[in-house]
């Protein structure tokens, strides 16, 4: 898939309630990504940036929630929250409450 910088997940598209795509990704991917024991790069930091590197142009709809975020990759939600935060900050993804987080087109410069 190109514009992942070289990511290789594993995506479905699959509907929700208001049409919009879901993007199922790859959580053991992200895991294996991870650095638990780098004290000086915060667990939220490093999975923003993951995030922010898969987004791309081609790529975008619902992201899961924080709850799968949570248990998939063995995180507090408040560590997924955290990054989920910082990522609406930047405009890299779009809250609605209610509906859920969606991944926001990446804008050519």
């Amino acid at each position: 898939m190109a514009g992942l910088g070289g990511w290789r997940a594993r995506r479905a598209w699959v509907s929700c309630r208001d049409g919009a795509p879901a993007i199922r990704i790859d959580l053991d991917w992200i895991g294996l990504r991870l650095v638990r024991d780098d004290p000086r790069r915060p667990l939220y930091r490093q999975l923003a940036q993951i995030v922010r590197e898969a987004s791309g142009p081609a790529l975008r709809g619902r992201l899961p929630t924080e709850r799968q975020w949570a248990s998939g990759l063995r995180l507090a939600r408040v560590t997924v929250r955290k990054a989920l935060d910082e990522l609406a900050r930047e405009g890299v993804i779009e809250r609605r409450q209610g509906a859920g987080t969606f991944l926001r087109p990446v804008r050519p410069a």
